[in-house]
């Protein structure tokens, strides 16, 4: 009676598991018709992180002229090389976040995930102007993002928490927007390998 008790268990844990694997499968092929945009991408390690898992749709932007991002992100070359080479979005340079839906090249567009991770102005936080400058980025970005995400898309923002003058941003007021909060979670950057 054990044994077959056992065997079941063993038939369910395997059918469970099939049924988990087709349900991830299903989770990434929807997921890789998404198009994603990327703001203010640094060195853009994430956003070649993003495309060497698969996801080919992204289109990335800088705030920075192409040398400048160089000059400031030694290994910037690298990523950006290989996601003008294998993404099938483009990358764009000199990008104001807060102005996304008049740039020439994204205002005719709709976006399935707008991603900003770790905004900020480059006023040194140690500069009482910091946190009002990064406060009016946030709020102009949100602004702007909402006119070209798609109806059932999402905006994505990581925010640095762990350094005092980064609770003193506070998070915008959603209602002034056409936004929703859906949820806060934890940012695990080795789920980007290369960032």
């Amino acid at each position: 009676m054990q044994g077959r008790a056992k065997q079941q268990t063993g038939l369910d844990f395997k059918h469970s598991r099939i049924e988990i694997m087709a349900d991830s499968l299903l989770q990434t092929i929807e997921a890789a018709k998404k198009v994603v945009l990327s703001v203010g991408s640094g060195d853009g390690s994430q956003q070649a992180s993003i495309v060497k898992l698969g996801h080919s749709n992204v289109v990335t932007t800088f705030y920075d002229s192409e040398a400048t991002v160089y000059a400031k992100y030694p290994k910037a070359r690298q990523h950006i090389e290989y996601l003008k080479g294998r993404s099938a979005g483009s990358v764009l340079f000199q990008v104001d976040a807060t102005n996304l839906h008049s740039h020439p090249e994204l205002k005719t567009k709709k976006f399935d995930i707008i991603l900003f991770t770790f905004p900020h102005t480059g006023i040194p936080n140690f500069n009482p102007a910091s946190i009002a400058s990064n406060k009016c980025l946030i709020s102009r970005f949100l602004r702007s993002a909402q006119q070209l995400v798609q109806k059932d898309g999402e905006i994505i923002m990581t925010l640095k928490t762990s350094a005092p003058v980064y609770d003193k941003w506070t998070f915008p007021d959603l209602s002034r927007y056409e936004v929703e909060m859906s949820g806060q979670h934890a940012f695990y950057a080795n789920a980007f390998p290369g960032y």
